[in-house]
């Protein structure tokens, strides 16, 4: 609940929400990861990119192309 939270803050161009996604970066579930990928992609904030970043060498190919769309989202905002 909280990582759709900080999308749908993010899709409204806060980023409010940008430490509650940078939070489940290292989460052991590939799902969260996954998902806090996208939930960064939408924000604009400073740490996001990095963050980004570090998860295209993730182990699980979902959070690899998780994150690899929310780089290109992020970059195209």
């Amino acid at each position: 609940i909280r990582l759709a939270a900080a999308q749908s803050l993010g899709e409204l161009g806060k980023n409010d929400g940008e430490f509650v996604g940078i939070e489940y970066l290292n989460d052991a579930s590939p799902l969260i990861r996954a998902q806090a990928a996208r939930a960064l992609g939408v924000m604009r904030g400073g740490e996001v990119r990095p963050a980004l970043e570090q998860l295209l060498d993730d182990a699980d190919p979902l959070v690899r192309v998780s994150a690899s769309a929310a780089v290109l989202d992020h970059l195209s905002r």
